[in-house]
Order: structure tokens, then C-alpha cells, then sequence
């Protein structure tokens, strides 16, 4: 078994990495895995930006050959509901002449820095306890090879837009603080390498995926956002990944 992921906070990471414990099977960073992956079980974590997979993992994954891939299942990271991910990826899926077997849903506490709201970690921990406990029942139910029908709805592709416009323009002139040391871990961390730390300072490229792992992961919480300073009351990690763990390059 195969399970591949993407992660920006390490709630994908840490759900990829239960997964793979429990089914005794290997996980992989869609960042940087090969583009075919021989298996006849893949599984596939992405989180749910805006009731949609990030654009990138729905580009990398039509990258990705399954040649011998018999039982796909898909599990959603998010801090609210399934969106439209699964009929996303399942339609990635059906031009490869596959699709999805089974999806589930692992809620945690939300990596969307725009959305967030200001939660003190007992409350933070409470939330990711709902994930973690989900895992248990989606470990059994793709163990036993069960099916379930691909939900969603494409009703929330007003919704999708309106909340991408809003993100884009709160993210945009994305920048380092006088605090930045220059110490590299945000380009070592980008999911997508749009991140380049010179001499001269940081410079963020056109790729920018909203994972926001720079400002989560950044030891002097040195990103912003526009005018926007990420600090403590926004900032998250998955208290079961660590820094190593989160680093692609």
C-alpha cells in the first residue's frame, strides 16, 4: 500500500503517517514522489482549501500513473466538511480509467490563516481529537476494502470563487519581516519550491499553493501576508509532526 499526501500545517502528514502504521503501508509527499506509483492500494490525503483540493495536488496528481491500482481511497483533512474534493479527485481518476473506492474525513483544527480564529490549545487539542479518532474507523473500513459513494456537490463552486478571491487578495505582496534570519526553512518546507532564500533576502514566486507552511512553521514568525502580520494567535502545527518531518529539500 501507497499513500501519498500533501501538507502544509502536518495535519496531512500526520494523518498520511497514522494511515500508513496501521495499514502497514508507505507514505509519500506528492511534492516529491516519483510519477508512478505500482500498487495495487493507493491512498490519497488531501486537505479541503476553500471546498476544493488545492489547484497543485489536482495538477500533480494528474502527473501520477497507477498502473496496477485495484482499491483508491481518498481522506479529506479539514477543519469543516468534504467540499468538493472527492468528486475532484475522482474525476482526476476517471481520465486515468480509474476512480475512487472509498473517501473519508479527518477534521483538525484549520491551517487557513485567513479564517482562523484565535483558539487556546486546550481547545485546539480537543478539535484534533476528532481526526485522530476518525483515522481508527477509516483504517478498519479500507482494511476490510469497503466502498462508499463519491459526495459532494458542485453547488459550492460559487462559493469556492467567491472564497478564492478573498484569499488571493489577502495573500498577495507576500513578504519577510525585519525578524527573518535568513535560516531557510521556508523554502525547505514549500510544497510547491516557491520559496528562494538569497543573500539578498526571500523571494516568493507565482506557484504559492495557500498552505500557508511558512508562516505556520517559521521560527520568528517573520512571513506577512500583505499588511498582515501572522503571530501566535494564528499560527499551527500539528502537535505530532515535527520540523524535520516537514522538510521536502
Amino acid at each position: 500500500m501507497k499513500i501519498i499526501y500533501f501538507s502544509g500545517t502536518g495535519n496531512g502528514l500526520y494523518t498520511a503517517k497514522t494511515l500508513a502504521e496501521l495499514l502497514d503501508g508507505e507514505f509519500l509527499n506528492i511534492s516529491t514522489c516519483d510519477n508512478v506509483i505500482d500498487d495495487e492500494t493507493i491512498g490519497i490525503v488531501l486537505p479541503n482549501y476553500c471546498n476544493d483540493i488545492p489547484a497543485f495536488t489536482k495538477k500533480r496528481l494528474g502527473e501520477i500513473a497507477f498502473p496496477n491500482a485495484k482499491y483508491i481511497f481518498l481522506v479529506v483533512t479539514a477543519g469543516a466538511s468534504l467540499g468538493m474534493c472527492a468528486l475532484s479527485v475522482n474525476n482526476v481518476l476517471k481520465k486515468k480509467g480509474l476512480a475512487l473506492s472509498y473517501t473519508g474525513l479527518a477534521l483538525y483544527v484549520s491551517s487557513f490563516i485567513v479564517t482562523q480564529v484565535s483558539l487556546s490549545r486546550g481547545i485546539r487539542d480537543s478539535m484534533n481529537e476528532r481526526g485522530e479518532k476518525a483515522l481508527i474507523k477509516i483504517a478498519e473500513d479500507v482494511r476490510e476494502r469497503k466502498t462508499n459513494k463519491v459526495k459532494g456537490s458542485y453547488l459550492r463552486v460559487p462559493i469556492k470563487g467567491v472564497s478564492w478571491a478573498f484569499i488571493k487578495a489577502f495573500s498577495k505582496n507576500k513578504k519577510v519581516g525585519g525578524e527573518c534570519i535568513k535560516c531557510g526553512l521556508c523554502e525547505k518546507i514549500c510544497p510547491t519550491n516557491n520559496i528562494k532564500v538569497t543573500e539578498i533576502g526571500v523571494e516568493f514566486g507565482n506557484k504559492c499553493a495557500y498552505c500557508y507552511a511558512c508562516a505556520h512553521w517559521c521560527p520568528k514568525q517573520a512571513v506577512v501576508f500583505g499588511l498582515k502580520e501572522i503571530k501566535d494567535s494564528k499560527i499551527y502545527s500539528n502537535p505530532h509532526v515535527s520540523l524535520e518531518e516537514m522538510k521536502l529539500r
